[in-house]
């Protein structure tokens, strides 16, 4: 995971893969990773989506893995138009998914803390 942690790093520096921004002043997000689980955050723009494409691609031939597309699942905020998300899975191959379920235990998507 190393490796594709150093692939992304260089996407960002080149400005191919845009990272999301958590919150007004929170950080920038690109990608989590956990054991063998992969989570990567990019803007819903075609370009970016097309840049993380690649460096996965690119990471699993070097690697001579396969990512699981059956596995994997889009997510976008509420503001990507349907027409942006039909895009987006064109150009990934991966279904968009309104519900990412859970994620040891806990839901992977929460809504505003409020006081």
């Amino acid at each position: 995971m190393e490796k594709l942690g150093y692939m992304i790093r260089e996407a960002m520096e080149n400005g191919s893969w845009q990272p999301i921004q958590v919150g007004w002043v929170g950080p920038k997000l690109s990608h989590l990773f956990f054991a063998d689980d992969v989570l990567l955050f990019t803007k819903a723009k075609a370009s970016h989506v097309r840049a993380v494409t690649e460096v996965l691609h690119q990471f699993c031939a070097d690697l001579g893995l396969k990512v699981s597309l059956v596995k994997s699942k889009v997510f976008a905020s509420k503001g990507v138009t349907p027409r942006r998300r039909n895009k987006i899975s064109n150009i990934t191959h991966i279904q968009f998914t309104r519900n990412l379920g859970k994620y040891l235990g806990y839901d992977m998507v929460h809504g505003r803390v409020s006081n």
